[in-house]
């Protein structure tokens, strides 16, 4: 911005700082999956990066097949017991909670007391009215909006190589306008 001479005016820096630093993570399928070591040395690495009084979540990005196991879930909440971890971002890949089953939402809430219960806030990706009723359980937030869905596939998104590039010219279709340009003139 400029004053009334055209010299730059200072400005105030009034930026928000991010609440928390979210450690990078990948898709698992289960806690033997090699993806569930990898986001778990993310999330034991991630606090070298974070600013003193900045928090660090883990994100979980699951196969809901993993709520079918009570050791599995058991390992996470372990896992996620680190105290320079502050809280979890947990993402059921694919998991629509009005069609899911009743033992799935069981453990996902079983899941999210253990959270709680090491002192980890739960904040939940892709949610719909049974996120809001797990605020009680642990769950401090979930995204959803007019313009998301309650639940995400990250799998399901087909991308297909773009076809060879054919060589073009100014005028497409030259020939066919040619011969259309000989019978007009017989």
């Amino acid at each position: 911005l400029l004053d009334d001479d055209g010299d730059a005016k200072p400005q105030e820096a009034n930026a928000t700082l991010p609440w928390a630093l979210i450690a990078p993570f990948f898709h698992f399928t289960s806690t033997s999956d090699p993806w569930y070591d990898a986001t778990l040395r993310c999330a034991k690495l991630a606090p070298n990066y974070i600013q003193p009084g900045e928090q660090l979540f883990a994100a979980l990005m699951m196969n809901p097949s993993i709520l079918d196991d009570q050791d599995q879930i058991q390992q996470i909440a372990t896992d996620m017991d680190e105290p320079s971890i502050s809280g979890v971002c947990i993402w059921i890949n694919g998991m629509d909670e009005e069609t899911a089953s009743q033992s799935r939402l069981t453990n996902l809430l079983h899941l999210v007391s253990e959270l709680k219960a090491k002192g980890k806030p739960v904040f939940k990706m892709y949610g719909g009215f049974f996120s809001v009723l797990m605020h009680s359980y642990g769950v401090i937030g979930f995204s959803c909006n007019l313009s998301y869905r309650s639940s995400r596939n990250v799998m399901s998104y087909r991308w297909r190589a773009p076809k060879a590039l054919k060589p073009s010219s100014m005028f497409p279709n030259c020939t066919a306008h040619t011969h259309l340009m000989k019978r007009h003139r017989s």
